[in-house]
């Protein structure tokens, strides 16, 4: 009887010691399990912490994509703001160019022809195309001293308009000669800057005296 007694309590110990096996391998694979799932679910946190770092880089990428517009924009409007102005018509300038003579007054007096001296009072304007009677400033006059202009007609002591103008006119005689640069004081000017280059010249012209 007490070996049968020892013999059922020696088999009880032995399905106890069993089912407490089995039940360690159980938590075991639970805790396997759970932290199988747990590294599974890590890399979609990864997924999703990589995609929250990348929308800095895409705004900065838009931001830095439009720069350039922003920077052409610029550089055109600053190309425009400086553009230079068309420059104006230089003081004088003109078409003409070739010398044009209108009789204000006809003379009755000597003539004036090459080779006599000739006392002349004279007022000089620059060329004006836009007023009505073509004189623009003026730049001399032997009116405001007082004082007659003479010179030896065709020996070169004046400007070439002047020579082949004042011929042909009689004493008390008012003539206008409209001169280009070509046969006044060409690409130089004169008078300190008083007569640009290349520019055309009006001159009214009084004959006084032929000698």
């Amino acid at each position: 009887m007490n070996k049968k007694l020892s013999l059922t309590l020696v088999t009880l110990l032995s399905v106890g010691a069993l089912l407490a096996a089995c039940g360690d391998k159980t938590a075991t694979t639970s805790t396997t399990t759970t932290t199988t799932e747990t590294k599974a679910a890590e890399p979609a946190a990864t997924t999703a912490t990589t995609t929250e770092a990348a929308k800095p880089a895409d705004t900065a990428a838009s931001t830095e994509a439009a720069k350039p517009a922003d920077a052409t924009a610029a550089t055109s409007s600053t190309a425009a703001a400086t553009e230079p102005a068309a420059a104006a018509p230089a003081a004088g300038s003109s078409s003409i160019t070739s010398l044009q003579s209108n009789d204000v007054k006809a003379g009755t007096g000597a003539e004036a022809v090459p080779g006599k001296t000739v006392s002349v009072h004279y007022t000089g304007w620059l060329y004006d195309e836009k007023a009505a009677d073509k004189h623009g400033a003026k730049f001399d006059s032997s009116h405001d001293r007082d004082e007659p202009f003479e010179f030896t007609l065709g020996g070169g002591q004046v400007i070439q308009g002047w020579d082949q103008g004042v011929a042909g006119m009689k004493v008390g005689g008012q003539r206008t000669l409209t001169i280009p640069a070509s046969l006044a004081y060409g690409d130089t000017g004169a008078g300190g800057g008083l007569i640009p280059p290349n520019a055309t010249l009006v001159f009214d012209v009084e004959l006084l005296d032929v000698k």
